[in-house]
């Protein structure tokens, strides 16, 4: 019983871990959409933008708000910021749509895990095939195979039953009754001893599990927190890092946008 009680607690322990990590993936994949779909507006916007330059004529007035001020700006110039605009926008959808099939791939990867690890409960847990392939068995032996037999055997044992009643019975009876209270005591001294001696033996059974088993699962916790604490700083890095990188470029693109005007 305690075997199977471990195992059990083992499978649910690997399958609320996989379950966690899925849910990771998922938050993780959803940022991915999310900025994705930003990025898709972005894209439609500078196209728009991109349309309108090209039915302009050379030569035309092009204004660009930057905060309150209207700054004149070279129709070239602005079609030229427009086409990098739009080729960074286009890198950075691929980027994130390869990132989006990461992270499907890593949910086919939990959801095949999670299925491994049903079918393994359904072998270990599920005894109920079993039982039928034995009630199938039991059926036919009986039914099939034996026949009348067990009907003629019950006859038999019907007669030797009678003769043993009406013959032997007043016999064992007196035996009997020279012999049983001697070996119920005995019994009972005997009886009384092994409660005592598993008594015992189950009062430290129970101390050793429930030790051990609390072992185990500060282990378990320590070692989850300390994953959990480890993804989420190298996430708040990346997150940082990244952060930290768009917004370099985007001061390094108006400084130079800046520096044109």
């Amino acid at each position: 019983m305690s075997v199977a009680k471990g195992t059990l607690e083992s499978i649910q322990t690997q399958f609320q871990d996989e379950l966690e990590s899925m849910r990771k993936v998922q938050k993780l994949q959803q940022k991915a959409l999310l900025v994705q779909q930003t990025l898709d507006s972005q894209l439609n916007e500078n196209k728009l933008v991109k349309e309108e330059m090209s039915a302009l004529e050379e030569g035309a007035v092009i204004y660009k708000l930057v905060g309150p001020t209207l700054l004149k700006q070279d129709l070239s110039e602005s079609k030229s910021n427009v086409d990098k605009r739009i080729d960074y926008i286009s890198k950075e959808i691929k980027r994130h749509e390869s990132s989006y099939g990461d992270y499907e791939k890593q949910l086919d990867s939990h959801r095949e895990k999670m299925s491994n690890i049903f079918d393994i409960h359904d072998r270990l847990f599920n005894h109920r095939p079993f039982l039928q392939g034995e009630i199938r068995h039991f059926i036919k032996e009986f039914e099939e195979k034996r026949d009348d037999r067990e009907v003629h055997n019950l006859f038999n044992v019907l007669e030797k039953v009678t003769e043993l009643r009406e013959s032997e019975i007043d016999k064992i009876i007196t035996q009997c009754d020279g012999i049983f209270p001697n070996l119920s005591a005995n019994l009972l001294v005997a009886q009384s001893m092994s409660n005592k001696i598993l008594d015992q033996g189950r009062t430290r059974e129970i101390e050793q599990a429930l030790e051990n088993s609390k072992d185990t699962r500060e282990k378990e916790w320590t070692s989850f927190m300390s994953e959990i604490q480890d993804t989420c700083a190298k996430i708040d890095d990346a997150y940082k890092r990244k952060e930290e990188d768009i917004t370099t470029q985007y001061s390094k693109l108006e400084e130079s946008i800046e520096k044109k005007n």
